[in-house]
């Protein structure tokens, strides 16, 4: 009804294979990497990969840690609207020791968290590790709508004054389940393998007031999106590479928002007409594939440079049911009314390839113990992250069925995007106080992807820097207590009617052409602002 909607390898070989590497990593900045590896890699991997990994891990895994994605954009009002990931889809960053790091986590990972960091660090760690984190999101957003400069025509709308015009905000804020569980071990061989299920680090559900003044954008959305990996990394004592094939599965995406059902003539209206009706659409694709890779050398003791990137997108082919609902304040039709005959929905959603590149100073200090090497007492990292964000230019969203109250048929409608490829640039480290206590802080800034006047309140992606902190408690018997706390600070946006881009929907009677020589409703014209905040919480255990 809408139209949007490796132990180590022999000594004696790293010392050959380091000054091999460095050069290659040094071209891995954030640009080249994804286009680099991915021809190469995409007809190795995709054929191996995908069909093992299905069978074994979809059904332990796909009801597992599933951890949200709000996607709302793939069926965003008029001519389009967004979602962020790290600037994206999501923000900096899954697992708690990234996150209190401020994203800053190519090179300095010291867990079964680069398995979807940097497979390569995987090479380093020894034995059996095993790590879960827990993330609590807070997604404040808020919208006021500005006034429109269209003059109601539509004399049988209700209009009490309020419906359409009220500021809206998130009326649930906080999502909790955000987890991640991955798993390591070496088995005695030079190569670490791990497996691992994830959730991106984002919100996944929203409510906001039906009659408010972002009702023709959004009214709720729920989403769930998991990845589950297997990973094998290869390394000697100063250089290391890895990879992960990843099974991608999106379970639920429900989302619902107010359209104009007028059937019968051009009459507009900005805030509330007589035909309002609320849709709703649910998909889901429970099969999607995708790959990793990484590496990192350290060329002097105190310095390790390292580069990852997912080098093939992840492509959902998402389908499901079409729905048409009664609002609280419009007309009440029965039921037999909003039944739609042969009705169902589908649209495809790419996440796109992504290159990081990080550089880490080391802090070493000798422990006074005769032959014993020198440890590292703190770290400072900093990384570049891109995000091929270019690739959501636009979704194309079938709709089918036919609707009983306005007789007439759903039809397929393209929904521009528009966004932007984005950079990151991070900061952040660790200081080890003592052997049971370290402090970790780090900071970021992060290019939005959206254009300001294709702003949705969906995901705002605008420009914002994050900053965060935390520490970790190690016990006896390799038991480690991670807490993490993140807060991101985003620019509002202020956008006018005159550049808005998100139209009211008006499926029967589509503007321009049957309204009246308007080009269609703006819906985002208004001020919106958002800010978000992480708690993280994660246990770690290495035998």
């Amino acid at each position: 009804m809408t139209r949007r909607l490796a132990s180590s390898l022999d000594r004696s070989l790293a010392p050959a294979l380091a000054p091999a590497l460095a050069p290659a990593l040094a071209p891995a900045l954030a640009p080249a990497l994804a286009p680099a590896l991915a021809p190469a890699l995409a007809p190795a991997l995709a054929p191996a990969l995908a069909p093992a990994l299905a069978p074994a891990l979809a059904p332990a895994l796909a009801r597992a840690l599933m951890g949200p994605l709000s996607l709302a954009l793939a069926l965003s009002g008029g001519a389009g609207a967004p979602r962020a990931h790290a600037a994206g889809l999501e923000f900096p960053e899954s697992g708690a020791a990234a996150a209190m790091r401020g994203g800053a986590a190519v090179s300095g990972v010291t867990d079964p968290t680069a398995a979807f960091l940097n497979p390569g660090v995987l090479s380093r760690l020894k034995g059996l590790r095993l790590t879960y984190n827990h993330n609590i999101i807070e997604s404040a957003i808020s919208f006021t709508r500005a006034p429109s400069q269209i003059p109601a025509t539509d004399l049988s709308a209700p209009f009490d004054g309020t419906v359409g015009r009220a500021p809206a905000s998130n009326e649930t804020p906080w999502f909790f389940l955000n987890g991640l569980l991955a798993v390591s071990h070496d088995f005695g061989t030079p190569f670490t393998f791990a497996a691992s299920v994830y959730g991106p680090n984002s919100g996944g559900s929203a409510r906001y007031d039906v009659s408010g003044g972002q009702r023709y954008m959004m009214t709720s959305l729920d989403g769930l999106l998991a990845f589950a990996g297997l990973s094998v990394a290869y390394g000697g004592e100063s250089w290391g590479v890895g990879v992960t094939g990843q099974y991608a599965m999106m379970p639920e995406m429900t989302y619902r928002m107010v359209v104009d059902g007028q059937p019968y003539t051009s009459e507009l209206n900005p805030y509330e007409g007589a035909f309002d009706v609320e849709a709703e659409v649910r998909v889901s694709d429970m099969f999607a594939y995708s790959a990793i890779v990484g590496a990192w050398v350290r060329p002097l003791p105190n310095l390790e440079v390292a580069a990852s990137g997912r080098v093939l997108p992840v492509r959902f082919n998402a389908t499901g049911s079409v729905a048409v609902l009664n609002t609280p304040t419009g007309q009440t039709y029965s039921p037999e009314q909003l039944t739609i005959t042969g009705g169902g929905a589908s649209f495809d959603l790419t996440l796109p390839p992504t290159a990081r590149l990080g550089v880490r100073y080391r802090g070493l200090e000798e422990t006074g113990a005769e032959g014993e090497e020198a440890r590292e007492r703190f770290d400072v990292e900093l990384a570049l992250v891109y995000e091929a964000w270019h690739m959501m230019n636009q979704l194309n969203v079938d709709l089918q069925g036919s609707v009983a109250l306005f007789a007439s048929p759903l039809s397929p409608v393209v929904i521009e995007k528009r966004w932007r490829d984005t950079l990151s640039a991070r900061l952040g480290g660790t200081y080890r106080l003592t052997d049971t206590l370290a402090l970790s802080a780090g900071g970021f800034y992060e290019q939005g992807a959206t254009p300001k006047q294709y702003a949705h309140i969906d995901f705002p992606s605008f420009d914002r820097f994050g900053a965060s902190g935390g520490l970790t408690l190690s016990a006896p018997g390799g038991l480690e207590l991670l807490l993490g706390y993140l807060h991101i600070f985003e620019s509002g946006v202020t956008v006018s009617e005159a550049e808005a881009k998100v139209l009211q929907q008006r499926p029967i009677r589509p503007c321009p052409d049957l309204c009246d020589g308007y080009t269609g409703v703006p819906a985002n014209a208004g001020r919106l602002t958002a800010s978000f905040r992480s708690v993280s919480i994660g246990l770690r255990a290495g035998f």
